[in-house]
């Protein structure tokens, strides 16, 4: 397989994969790719197969198996293999100590704006 497991789960639960769906992704990352091979590995109907992947199709943006795999390959360079790495799969992890990742992202102080200071008197402008 292309990835390691935690990548594959990290990804799978990044796009709400059903159990499922897991198998099948899991089947066709190994490189069975027709319904055939995927129905005998997870003995079901290959109507059930071609719904599921429908389904996992749209969750993941993809329009085909070909491009399913290039995707999860693609989406996991972003995910460190090991846990607690300072490589996270969050996209704000250089924002976000790895022991705290709840709160606010740091954000740069606000320059104080000039149209927020009240005009002078040198600066007005009397319409009689």
């Amino acid at each position: 397989m292309l990835l390691t497991k935690r990548q594959f789960d990290v990804l799978c639960e990044r796009y709400a994969l059903s159990p499922t769906q897991k198998r099948i992704a899991r089947l066709i990352l190994e490189g069975k790719t027709t319904d055939l091979e995927l129905c005998r590995s997870l003995k079901k109907e290959p109507k059930n197969i071609r719904r599921q992947m429908t389904y996992m199709l749209t969750k993941t943006f993809c329009r085909n198996r070909t491009d399913l795999v290039l995707r999860f390959w693609a989406d996991a360079q972003d995910i460190s293999p090991y846990p607690g790495s300072l490589k996270d799969s969050d996209p704000l992890s250089p924002w976000i100590s790895p022991k705290k990742k709840a709160g606010k992202i740091p954000h740069p102080p606000k320059k104080p704006s000039r149209f927020l200071t009240p005009p002078s008197d040198e600066a007005s402008i009397s319409y009689s």
